[in-house]
């Protein structure tokens, strides 16, 4: 139930702004074909994060530890103060809302959305 509540907070409540397309090469470690998200690996700074995939890909063609040359639509937004106190209020019922704060605070106060746009596997 909570994570319905966090996908509310953050994706209808903040104002997303267009950084544009990048290309990374990632190894997919995880994928939730429920939520179409997948995890990954950033080959070459060595980070793991979370994207989005809509709803023309495939998910049956993205493979658990495969690398491939991925493409990514990047929208950011910065979190406002009724946010942080909706979250910080929320942390007191859902300890797992303050790894998400320490995030926010580690960034600046702006979260990151990747949108998986195109996959290409690596051989």
């Amino acid at each position: 139930m909570t994570d319905s509540i966090i996908d509310e907070l953050l994706l209808r409540k903040l104002k997303w702004n267009s950084q544009g397309f990048c290309e990374r090469y990632v190894v997919v470690l995880d994928k939730d074909e429920k939520n179409r998200e997948v995890t990954l690996l950033d080959t070459n700074i060595g980070i793991t994060f979370i994207a989005d995939v809509p709803s023309y890909m495939d998910m049956n063609s993205i493979r658990r530890k495969k690398a491939y040359r991925a493409k990514f639509y990047v929208l950011t937004a910065n979190v406002t103060n009724e946010l942080r106190r909706d979250l910080e209020n929320l942390a007191n019922k859902d300890p797992r809302i303050m790894n998400i704060l320490k995030l926010i605070d580690r960034t600046g106060g702006i979260i990151y959305r990747f949108l998986l746009v195109g996959a290409s596997p690596v051989h």
